[in-house]
């Protein structure tokens, strides 16, 4: 699959991923994949003909089968198809590995044996679950191909690595996000601070938030963290959608906003004009969603104490009915006609977030 290191560098692959001139980039695959790897080499004496070359590694892919590479009469091989020896791992991942190259030959008595004649060391490949979805996209040369450097996050341990189901990848990029540290609910304006005037996610700046730069600072709403999410997620092959719930208004039962103390409700009070977040789609009632804006009660009747934090990570999104077993609507907003009633979802204003 198609890779950049972010939004404005491009992964020069003119040389391919891995030269002896130090150029390394990394590659991307689906989980379970049996990737072929084309590969260019050289040789001494230049008349060698058909050398029977493999390589072995540590790596899952397991290095590459035996092959034949016939050697022109300047002792190169351009364009080697190779094999991989195994299929890439069936989970979220970053590999860093070496190959050890060896060559099949005979001895002076005439017996086949193996030979180690060199090593390429740094190479790099990424494993998702599907091709990423929008934003991201795979064809070629486009802006919006995934980013490597979105990648070392979301493959690392920390985030969803070693993550083996979407609602899993997806579970975990929503708790990173919560718990990432670095950023606060704006509970004096609830306005946006990492998406545009336009709605597209500013992934670029989110990014070195989450790197240990400044971004746009600690701020964040229910859209930010909806598009990060749905980013993060999406580019593990999630399909996540940005979704709203509400729009004149609905109170809330009490909640622990992003970066806050617990159960302290912003400025404005308990409620949300509207409130957004990461939904399968279409975004309805029966559909799934993810939250890393906040943490509600659960642990029992959402509207009295005691309380109990969950963050709401893979939850249907209602019942259709205020009361137990209580999902997302019936933990987040507050009983009644100002509370419940109006804070049903809007699959019309659903859509996939979006670079600009």
């Amino acid at each position: 699959l198609n890779l950049r290191w972010n939004y404005a560098t491009p992964i020069d692959l003119a040389e391919g991923e891995w030269t002896r001139a130090g150029h390394r980039a990394p590659a991307l695959y689906v989980t379970n994949a049996a990737p072929i790897v084309k590969a260019d080499f050289s040789a001494e004496p230049d008349d060698l003909g058909s050398v029977t070359l493999l390589a072995s590694t540590s790596a899952s892919v397991g290095g590459f089968q035996t092959n034949s590479v016939p050697f022109s009469g300047n002792g190169t091989a351009l364009d080697v198809a190779l094999q991989t020896s195994s299929s890439t791992p069936g989970h979220i991942a970053k590999e860093t590995f070496d190959l050890v190259w060896k060559a099949v030959v005979r001895d002076e008595d005439g017996a086949v044996v193996t030979n180690a004649i060199d090593a390429t060391r740094g190479h790099v490949f990424y494993t998702v679950l599907d091709a990423p979805k929008a934003p991201w996209t795979t064809a070629a040369l486009d802006n919006q191909n995934p980013w490597a450097s979105a990648l070392d996050l979301v493959c690392s341990s920390t985030w969803a690595g070693g993550k083996t189901t979407i609602n899993g990848v997806s579970a975990a990029v929503t708790e990173a996000i919560n718990s990432a540290g670095v950023f606060s609910y704006d509970i004096y304006t609830g306005g946006v601070h990492y998406t545009k005037r336009s709605g597209a996610v500013d992934l670029d700046s989110a990014l070195k938030r989450l790197s240990g730069g400044t971004g746009n600072g600690p701020l964040v709403n229910c859209v930010d963290c909806a598009n990060l999410v749905a980013s993060f997620a999406n580019l593990a092959g999630a399909k996540l959608f940005v979704g709203r719930m509400g729009g004149t208004g609905f109170r809330t039962n009490p909640y622990t906003a992003i970066g806050r103390s617990s159960w302290t409700p912003p400025e404005w009070g308990a409620a949300f004009r509207f409130h957004a977040v990461a939904w399968q789609p279409p975004c309805g009632d029966s559909e799934v969603v993810f939250d890393a804006c906040l943490r509600y009660d659960g642990d029992g009747d959402p509207t009295s104490e005691p309380r109990t934090e969950e963050l709401p990570a893979g939850v249907q999104f209602s019942d259709g009915d205020p009361g137990e077993p209580w999902t997302y609507r019936e933990r987040l907003a507050a009983p009644g006609s100002d509370g419940y009633v109006s804070c049903g979802p809007h699959p019309a204003v659903a859509a996939p977030p979006f670079f600009q």
